[in-house]
C-alpha cells in the first residue's frame, strides 16, 4: 500500500512541476495516458527483471544439481593422475566422469562469460571450486590438457588456465541502477 502511495505522490509531483512551475497546461486525458504509460513501462521492466532473476535461479539450481551428482564420482579420482585412470579397472567410467565434469565447467563458463546469465559473484565461487578440484585431482587438469591437444576439441584455453576470471565486479549501467532503485521503492 505504501508503494502505491509513493507512486501517487510521484505522479502528483510531476503534474505539479509541469503545470505550476513551467506553466504548461495539459488536458486531464493526456495526463492519464501519460501515467498509464509510466505504469506499463515500470511493470514491463519489473517483469523483465523478474524473468532474468528466475533464469539465474534456475541455472544455479540445475548446475548445482548436476555437480552434486558428479561430485560423488569425482571424489575417488582425487589424488590420481590421468595415467593411473587410463590403466585402471573403470577406465571408461572414469573418463566419462572427467568429460562430464569438464563439460559442466564449460557450460557454466559459457553462461557466465558469453551469455551473461550468471552473476560475477556466483561465477567467482564456482571458479574457485573448479580450480580447487583441478588442484586436488591432477587427472582433471591432465584430461583438460589432453582434450585441448585434440584437434576436434571445442574447449578454449585462456592464458590464465582453463577458465579465466576477471578482477572486476558486475558492472551495471546508470540506467539499470535507476530502474532497480525505482522498482525497489515504487513497486
Amino acid at each position: 500500500m505504501r508503494k502505491i502511495g509513493l507512486r501517487i505522490v510521484l505522479y502528483f509531483s510531476i503534474w505539479y512541476i509541469i503545470e505550476k512551475v513551467f506553466f504548461i497546461n495539459i488536458r486531464a486525458e493526456s495526463w492519464s495516458v501519460l501515467f498509464v504509460g509510466f505504469e506499463a513501462a515500470f511493470i514491463g521492466l519489473t517483469q523483465i527483471r523478474n524473468n532474468k532473476d528466475n533464469l539465474e535461479i534456475e541455472l544455479f539450481t540445475k548446475f548445482n544439481e548436476r555437480y552434486a551428482l558428479l561430485n560423488q564420482d569425482l571424489k575417488p579420482l582425487k589424488g590420481k593422475s590421468l595415467c593411473e585412470l587410463n590403466y585402471g579397472l573403470n577406465k571408461v567410467d572414469n573418463l566419462k566422469v572427467l568429460e562430464d565434469y569438464i563439460n559442466l565447467c564449460c557450460e557454466e563458463y559459457y553462461c557466465y562469460k558469453v551469455k551473461k546469465k550468471i552473476p560475477f559473484q556466483i561465477w567467482q565461487f564456482w571458479h574457485e571450486g573448479i580450480m580447487q578440484n583441478m588442484k586436488d585431482a591432477q587427472c582433471i587438469y591432465e584430461f583438460w590438457q589432453s582434450e585441448l591437444r585434440n584437434s576436434n576439441s571445442f574447449y578454449i584455453d585462456t592464458k590464465h588456465g582453463p577458465f579465466e576470471i576477471e578482477a572486476r565486479k558486475d558492472i551495471r549501467s546508470c540506467f539499470e541502477i535507476c530502474v532497480i532503485k525505482i522498482e525497489k521503492y515504487l513497486y
